[in-house]
């Protein structure tokens, strides 16, 4: 009996306290809950932020991809165009040192083309010239035999030889001369000629061709 009385007794002195503690129940409840769910708000930010952080360097490393993937494709056309520029660049060479070769091959073939000839000129001049010296010599030789003999005679004669043969020469000569500057004036002359046959030409044509234009005035 006593024991009843203590547990009724204790009974009474907790009975207060069972809504403070449902009320501290819910409230420990609602607090877990407010904590869960802001861990969980947390862990979707944390995951949401590691999401758009790994979206934000994937889309700059795609960025980084396409734009290496671009400078490759440049660096490649830029080596390609280079590359023509410089096959263009040595076939401009090649073909001007070709050009260049077949222009010295020329100047060597004229070269020597001209140095045969004027050995070969110089050949026909020499021996010209030999021609001409053994004949003048053949003719001095002559006359030197024809004037020996003739010496004679004058002198037999009782003249001087070396006078005659002297007025002779000159007189010669004298002809000679006669003869170029004759010979230059009728070339002038005839130079002349045709100068003024061209000039009385033109102008009959010049006077032709005033009459045609007054001719067409009219």
């Amino acid at each position: 009996e006593r024991l009843a009385i203590e547990l009724s007794r204790a009974s009474a002195e907790l009975e207060p306290l069972l809504p403070r503690q449902e009320e501290d129940a819910r409230l420990y409840e609602a607090a877990a809950q407010s904590r869960i769910q802001r861990e969980k708000l947390g862990s979707q930010r944390e995951v949401a932020a590691r999401d758009a952080a790994q979206a934000t360097e994937e889309a700059a490393a795609a960025e980084r991809a396409e734009r290496a993937e671009r400078q490759l494709i440049a660096a490649r056309d830029a080596h390609v165009k280079a590359a023509r520029r410089a096959n263009e660049s040595h076939r401009r060479i090649r073909e001007k040192v070709e050009e260049l070769r077949e222009e010295q091959a020329q100047r060597t073939a004229r070269r020597a083309e001209a140095v045969l000839q004027l050995k070969a000129s110089t050949a026909e001049a020499a021996a010209a010239a030999r021609g001409a010296s053994e004949r003048r010599a053949e003719a001095l030789a002559r006359r030197e035999e024809k004037r020996a003999a003739e010496k004679v005679e004058i002198l037999e004669k009782g003249g001087n030889p070396y006078r005659v043969f002297r007025e002779r020469d000159e007189a010669a000569r004298a002809a000679a001369d006669r003869a170029k500057v004759e010979a230059r004036l009728a070339a002038n002359c005839e130079e002349m000629h045709a100068r003024l046959g061209k000039q009385r030409a033109a102008e009959a044509q010049q006077q032709r061709r005033v009459e045609r234009e007054r001719e067409a005035a009219e």
